[in-house]
């Protein structure tokens, strides 16, 4: 086997072990044409959670391949099916992949499935339910869903699926935007505008926060003002730089001269702002009434906050990182104030000692040299599930290195029972655990530990196929397998 061969087996070895789960979004849009109503899927692969193999045996280039099965019910009927492959371009790294597919549907209330398959990783899958209803008249003004983009670019005379009145549309993934996205970029069409409006009409298109009863406080307005006509496309942006973290309806209202409304559509999407967050602390004017931490120095007061990283929300954990490099004491002091008092506002004080007792502790059981303990994986893992019910730790196999099974007969706040974390020091640094495998739902679940945590020792696959091994030759010094079943 020759050398650039070798160096692909390793980078798809890499790509194989990665431990993540298939993340993928599958956002929708409802349109029409004036013969019939459509709706559009739009897929986002995370490419580091599919798994990439080489396109053949002499190539050193890669990509995912997922399958898609879309299925269509009404009233328990199937409607229309669809399967087909998404492969992802020809890649040396991992890389996201986009896709778009259009359904022409008779108007009426649909269930959609969407499942999506790694072909090249059985088991690493993904299934989306959602509901919609298509109900376009012809009859009144309409308009369009709201599409989402996180980017568009002139195409003209373009046959991708993503191009649409001249544009490259991408479709924003997950209805997120994230704190490096300062535009609010969408797409949107309105019908019958020539029939039902005498005169120019303005588009209306705001940001609110979200809440029950769809009044929430406008933080940003803008207009457009457009003439009639059968359909009328637009690309809207809007610039969300002081738009706080938090969720948001995006409105767009259709409005005569009179400023009479004719029509409204709204869709719903998060923003993370860390920054403005922070600079919302600094405003703030309460004292800190935590005398624990107000006497705390800059030192211990970063100490403190990296503590509570385990366990705060993900929704936080920007805004966090953020407080923690500002290296501005009043942001810190306020920050873990203002969390601890939400964790107990009876007695902040007490719930933040008892934490930090706690803490402590993890950081001297785990400590490993590249942190504190509870930044490394079984620290991280103490600190948000607690103490497991039982640890075995297995420094005796030649045929692996030290490794640990940690059980919790229950998960706190959870449904889950019996779940299992396995730890491995494959560096044989002091202390450098890492987690290769649980089955706990949202922590890395691989399939693969065992030839993982076995690597090196030849043979050590079942069959013949390292990419596909999901277990291990057993032998005497291989006892993984069975303290795992055991536990």
């Amino acid at each position: 086997m020759n050398i650039i061969k070798i160096l692909a087996l390793l980078v798809v070895m890499l790509y194989v072990q990665h431990g993540y789960t298939l993340d993928a979004s599958v956002n929708h849009a409802r349109f029409q044409t004036p013969d019939h109503s459509f709706l559009e899927l739009y897929f986002h692969v995370v490419g580091k959670t599919a798994t990439f193999m080489p396109q053949n045996n002499d190539s050193i280039l890669y990509e995912a391949k997922i399958q898609v099965i879309t299925i269509f019910r009404k009233n328990d009927e199937i409607i229309k099916y669809d399967k087909y492959n998404l492969n992802s371009p020809a890649t040396d790294i991992y890389i996201d992949f986009i896709d778009l597919k259009r359904y022409v549907l008779d108007n009426g209330e649909y269930d959609v499935e969407v499942s999506l398959q790694d072909l090249n990783n059985i088991g690493n899958s993904k299934t989306i339910h959602f509901k919609t209803t298509l109900d376009f008249q012809n009859e009144a003004l309409a308009q369009s869903d709201i599409q989402l983009l996180s980017a568009f670019s002139k195409k003209e005379n373009s046959n991708h699926p993503c191009v649409k009145n001249g544009f490259l549309l991408e479709t924003l993934p997950f209805s997120f935007y994230p704190k490096n996205n300062h535009k609010l970029i969408f797409y949107h069409e309105i019908y019958g505008a020539d029939q039902f409006i005498n005169d120019d009409f303005l588009v209306r298109y705001s940001i609110l926060s979200a809440n029950n009863n769809g009044q929430g406080k406008e933080f940003l307005v803008m207009n457009k003002k457009k003439k009639p006509a059968p359909v009328v496309p637009m690309i809207l942006q809007m610039d969300i730089t002081q738009i706080p973290s938090g969720n948001y309806l995006l409105r767009v209202e259709i409005k005569n001269r009179d400023n009479e409304l004719l029509s409204t559509k709204e869709t719903f999407f998060q923003r993370s702002n860390p920054i403005t967050a922070i600079h919302e602390t600094e405003l703030a004017d309460a004292e800190i009434h935590n005398k624990a931490i107000a006497n705390l120095d800059e030192d211990q007061l970063r100490y403190s906050l990296k503590a509570i990283a385990p366990v705060i929300a993900s929704t936080q954990t920007d805004i966090l990182n953020e407080v923690i490099k500002s290296n501005n004491i009043t942001f810190m002091k306020r920050f873990l104030t203002n969390y601890w008092f939400d964790q107990n506002p009876q007695h902040p004080e007490i719930a933040y000692e008892k934490f930090m007792e706690v803490a402590r502790a993890v950081d001297k059981l785990y400590k490993s040299g590249f942190g504190y303990g509870f930044e490394t994986d079984r620290g991280n893992i103490f600190m948000r599930y607690g103490k497991p019910d039982q640890i075995f730790r297995n420094d005796t196999e030649v045929d692996a290195p030290p490794h640990e099974f940690w059980l919790y007969n229950t998960i706190p706040n959870s449904t889950q029972n019996n779940v299992k974390f396995v730890f491995y020091n494959p560096t044989l640094a002091p202390g450098d655990f890492v987690l290769l495998h649980s089955n706990a739902r949202g922590e890395i679940n691989n399939p693969n530990w065992q030839t993982e945590l076995y690597r090196g020792r030849i043979p050590t696959q079942l069959n013949d196929n390292h990419l596909d091994a999901d277990g291990v030759i057993d032998n005497f010094n291989r006892n993984a397998d069975r303290w795992f079943g055991d536990f």
